[in-house]
Parts: structure tokens; C-alpha cells; sequence
């Protein structure tokens, strides 16, 4: 994964936990053509500790829990996609 490097020091090491799909890491916005838009959720988060004590065996859900525990501030973007078509609409 771009960007996270596990022989940086404790204090900026940084990893993925599994996603959704069962992957680590962003998969990119792909809406099947036709569906209703889908929405991407980007969130950062300030804390109030230095780690979360989670490993790379932790799921999304205990992540989440684990930041509202120590969040003191939050901001997000949140874009949406959809791509026009469908069978339908190829002829």
C-alpha cells in the first residue's frame, strides 16, 4: 500500500485494516452502470492518544469503536458516483 511503511517508528506506523470486500486498502469507486449512486466516505480523525491499540487483525467495527472513544474532533468528505446505463442502455 502506498504510503504506509511498517519499519517507520511506533509513533507514525500506520496500517489497513480488512474493508468491506474482505481487502485491505481503497478498492476505487465502482458503482455497477444503473445503480443508484453510491456513496465514498473519507474520514479523518483527531485524537486524544498517540495509538488505538488495535492490530491488523482488528475489524472495521472495532476500529470504529475505537476512535469514538478517543475522538475529539472529525471531518469528512463524502462523494458520490453513480455511472448512467445499464444493460439497457447498451445497444
Amino acid at each position: 500500500m502506498a504510503g504506509l511503511s511498517m519499519s517507520a517508528p511506533p509513533s507514525t506506523r500506520a496500517f489497513a485494516v480488512v474493508n468491506d470486500a474482505g481487502r485491505r486498502g481503497f478498492l476505487g469507486a465502482a458503482p455497477p452502470p444503473g445503480d443508484p449512486p453510491h456513496r465514498y466516505m473519507f474520514v479523518v480523525h483527531a485524537l486524544d492518544a498517540a495509538t488505538l491499540d488495535v492490530t491488523t487483525e482488528a475489524t472495521p467495527a472495532w476500529l470504529g469503536f475505537r476512535l469514538v472513544e478517543h475522538a475529539v474532533a472529525r471531518a469528512g468528505l463524502t462523494p458520490v458516483l453513480g455511472i448512467p446505463g445499464g444493460a439497457d442502455a447498451i445497444r
